[in-house]
């Protein structure tokens, strides 16, 4: 689709030098533990004693059922999104909470206003900031039969393990600490 590392480097505003996708990402289990700034690739599973859920795929982009707005619904799992997305009609009954500024391959740069949800993942309740991506993009929800992308705040609530190939997610959730 014409996506290079120069071309996302210009639009993240810093340099990069590879770009790894889903065909390299499946033959191995991935291990995202963000908090600890750590990525591992296995070929032998990788027990987190979690959770194990099955997830699908669209191109093979992970997608996972969260509960957002008392509802369900599928997202993109994004390992690289700052932000978090979701259709207009599941945010239009939130307040914005300022705006951010992002970009999306093939689209470019632009602002979203940005919207703290309460939303969960196999029991566990933690809030994102969802925007909104302009209607190109956001129709590729629709193709995919998902309503959003799950990023940063996904990976800053739990540890992840991936095996794209079983199609399987296993995640554990983060210990806050107490202040």
């Amino acid at each position: 689709m014409g996506l290079t590392a120069y071309k996302i480097s210009e639009l993240l505003g810093m340099e990069i030098t590879t770009l790894l996708g889903a065909d390299i990402l499946s033959k191995y289990k991935l291990l995202l533990d963000y908090r600890n700034t750590q990525v591992s690739f296995s070929k032998q599973l990788i027990d987190l004693g979690g959770g194990v859920a099955p997830i699908s795929s669209f191109m093979g982009i992970p997608i996972i059922n969260l509960t957002v707005a008392e509802r369900t619904v599928k997202c993109f799992l994004d390992t690289g999104a700052k932000l978090s997305y979701l259709s207009k009609e599941l945010t239009q009954n939130y307040e914005s909470v300022g705006a951010e500024a992002d970009f999306y391959p093939g689209v470019g740069k632009f602002t979203t206003d940005c919207y703290s949800v309460s939303t969960t993942y196999g029991g566990n309740t933690f809030d994102a900031r969802f925007g909104n991506l302009p209607d190109l993009p956001q129709m590729t929800f629709m193709l995919a039969g998902t309503n959003g992308i799950i990023g940063y705040d996904f990976f800053d609530n739990f540890k992840v393990m991936l095996d794209l190939q079983k199609g399987e997610i296993s995640t554990l959730k983060y210990v806050q600490a107490i202040s």
